[in-house]
């Protein structure tokens, strides 16, 4: 059983589903052969004239991590890219034994790579940046980034290319398009919806309140702000985007703000659906992810989930925090006395099996027990 299946529970698997993991699956493909051609081009380059031999296969991979620490993963891919695109194009063929000394020098480079993890904001601290009261420009700016950033799990270089043609007011609330960069043919773009009301935040108030002090209301929503003239014309770029969440933790006065990144908001996202109860399924499509690795480790890594495990360790049943708390059960409606039946049929005692005629009879909450 795979991870999606054990995590989604019951969930089925639907047509649209399906569909959507078959497009995801072309889109990993795609992006593997896209993978091998880059760094086939780049061994190319580096070979040039030379006639191809394992130490120069070897000569490249080290030139690859010259001045940095890849992540454990990346070099391995880019060796295992390049050993198929040797075979293909040169034919080639280099085992895993002569490449041994390679993979070694690969894991070693890889030790002293620190993974860099977004922290996570909670829905609490959603709430209690956005009721802090301020009519600080960009102060309002960082609000509405930081809204639309959750409720939409996506990437900065999605959100800061939102086009004020993308978003429009609905009764529910702000209705907007997210471009996704990483779209299959099928999956160009998602929508989304922020509630009109938070808490009791009106977000909706604020964005109309952000289109006010912007000049020219097209083209991208997030605009450039200078001291002496106010919002401008130049759009706002991803990296400043970025800094969002960091100053957000800032004035909440979250320890370690610098590790609340802008990836962080996408992140936030997507345990908040899973703390709602969300399958996998759902969190992929609402992020658009190819696979379940990410998904998973964002949610392994969540509180609750850690209390979790501490808690099934321990033998604390009784102390297993959930997901959400179970809402209390709604009281059924008494049912309203029924009108005496008129002309009751009248069912004879008999020990045979008779048969009965009700034409003109009215059953209304009845049950039936013939013997």
């Amino acid at each position: 059983m795979s991870e999606v299946t054990a995590a989604a529970g019951t969930h089925e698997i639907g047509f649209q589903d399906q569909a959507f993991l078959s497009s995801q699956e072309k889109l990993e493909k795609k992006k593997t052969v896209q993978n091998r051609n880059r760094i086939g081009r780049e061994f190319d380059q580096f070979l040039g004239q030379q006639k191809i031999s394992l130490e120069l296969v070897k000569k490249f991979m080290h030139d690859q991590a010259k001045d940095r620490a890849y992540t454990p993963t990346t070099l391995s891919n880019r060796l295992s890219h390049l050993k198929k695109y040797i075979h293909k194009q040169y034919s080639v063929v280099y085992s895993d034994v002569e490449l041994q000394t390679v993979s070694q020098w690969i894991q070693k480079k890889s030790e002293h790579h620190k993974k860099k993890k977004s922290s996570i904001f909670t829905r609490a601290q959603i709430i209690t940046y956005l009721k802090i009261e301020s009519e600080e420009p960009t102060v309002i700016r960082a609000k509405l980034i930081f809204v639309f950033g959750v409720f939409s799990l996506g990437r900065m270089e999605e959100l800061s290319l939102i086009e004020f043609d993308d978003v429009k007011e609905t009764e529910q609330g702000i209705d907007f398009i997210l471009n996704r960069v990483k779209a299959t043919e099928d999956h160009k773009s998602h929508r989304f919806i922020i509630p009109r009301l938070l808490d009791d935040v009106n977000l909706v108030d604020l964005f109309n309140k952000y289109k006010k002090l912007v000049p020219q209301q097209t083209g991208r929503v997030w605009r450039r702000y200078y001291p002496h003239g106010g919002f401008g014309a130049a759009p706002l770029g991803k990296s400043t985007c970025s800094e969002v969440p960091c100053s957000v933790a800032t004035s909440l006065g979250l320890s370690d703000p610098e590790s609340y990144t802008g990836h962080g908001l996408r992140a936030t996202g997507c345990v908040l659906m899973y703390l709602a109860r969300a399958t996998l399924i759902i969190i992929m499509r609402a992020g658009n992810w190819a696979s379940e690795a990410i998904v998973l480790e964002y949610i392994r890594n969540c509180d609750i989930e850690v209390e979790q495990r501490a808690a099934m360790i321990a033998g604390l049943q009784n102390q297993i925090p959930q997901r959400i708390e179970n809402p209390a059960p709604q009281p059924i409606a008494p049912i309203a006395p029924q009108p005496a039946v008129q002309n009751p049929v009248v069912i004879p005692q008999t020990t045979e099996h008779p048969t009965y005629n009700f034409a003109g009879a009215t059953f209304s909450n009845c049950m039936f027990n013939f013997k």
